[in-house]
């Protein structure tokens, strides 16, 4: 659909502050930290451990017995997240919005490129594969056999630092680098520390945020409330994830990598240009022993 000339009218040429007022806002602090692994070809495809080659001691002038180790191959496509906006090309002439966010066409675009983020911060947590044109996030992903024992269900138990210690236990690959909740888990777990004899925090990228036993807990409202249907607004999902190459990562291609925008070009039967905004891109969490969850917490 095209920048229709009433929402135009809005960035017009009256006295207008230089920028827009954002009210579109879910709270995702892990989306800034994510590391990206770019990836060229079809897919992304990598090898996980299913089985060591049996080791033993020997004799001397014993034997060994042959075996191998084994791998289970795992590939996970990219898709296209992408947004398009039309602005008529009068509107631009004219100078509408000149004012605010560098003009109408980089304030659609500055936009698109918000929505196509928030879209990918969404899947990151609840995509599904399943669905057309979705990647399958974390919560998708632990509840497949893969990860049955990375989950742990507080079955709508009250949040405890008890079962944060089990979350964090169950990331085997290395120390957990995260803990992603909700503002409102988040909160909580700030409550009990001040019951406890106070807070810890840490600086991350720039801002300081609140640690457990030496844990930045990034908020990420994504991860819902009421997960399990029964009590609305109580129950929740907490994530522990290992970043990088080796645990949970952010996929993109190597040419194109990160949100782009395109021109399109003129529109076939109206006087206005379009513009393609896209993300080429999808999830990848290389070992199950990088990520755990804490399953329907009352928060």
């Amino acid at each position: 659909m095209s920048v229709t000339l009433a929402n135009a009218k809005l960035l017009g040429l009256d006295d207008k502050q230089s920028a827009l007022a954002e009210e579109i806002i879910t709270v995702d602090e892990l989306y800034a930290v994510l590391p990206f692994v770019p990836v060229s070809g079809n897919a992304y495809t990598y090898e996980r451990e299913l089985a060591l080659v049996t080791a033993a001691g020997i004799a001397i002038d014993g034997t060994l017995t042959p075996g191998q180790s084994t791998y289970a191959e795992v590939t996970v496509p990219l898709t296209t997240l992408a947004a398009q906006v039309e602005v008529n090309k009068l509107l631009q002439a004219q100078g509408v919005g000149a004012l605010v966010d560098g003009g109408l066409v980089a304030s659609q675009l500055a936009r698109a490129a918000k929505s196509v983020g928030r879209l990918y911060a969404q899947w990151f947590i609840t995509g599904d594969a399943g669905t057309t044109g979705q990647f399958s996030g974390l919560q998708t992903l632990l509840a497949t056999a893969a990860f049955d024992n990375q989950r742990i269900d507080a079955a709508d138990a009250a949040l405890s630092f008890e079962m944060l210690d089990s979350l964090v236990s169950a990331v085997k690959l290395r120390r957990a680098d995260a803990i992603v909740l909700s503002q409102k888990a988040r909160n909580k777990v700030k409550s009990l520390m001040r019951a406890a004899g106070g807070v810890t925090m840490a600086e991350v990228g720039g801002r300081q945020i609140l640690t457990y036993d030496g844990i930045p807990l990034i908020a990420n409202d994504w991860t819902g409330t009421d997960v399990d249907g029964v009590t609305a607004g109580a129950q929740e999902n907490i994530y522990a994830v290992c970043l990088g190459d080796d645990g949970v990562s952010g996929l993109t291609t190597g040419s194109m990598a990160g949100i782009n925008a395109e021109l399109v070009g003129t529109h076939a039967t109206k006087d206005q240009d379009i513009w393609r905004v896209k993300f080429y891109s999808s999830l990848a969490v290389h070992s199950t022993k990088s990520v755990a969850q804490l399953l329907s917490v009352t928060v």
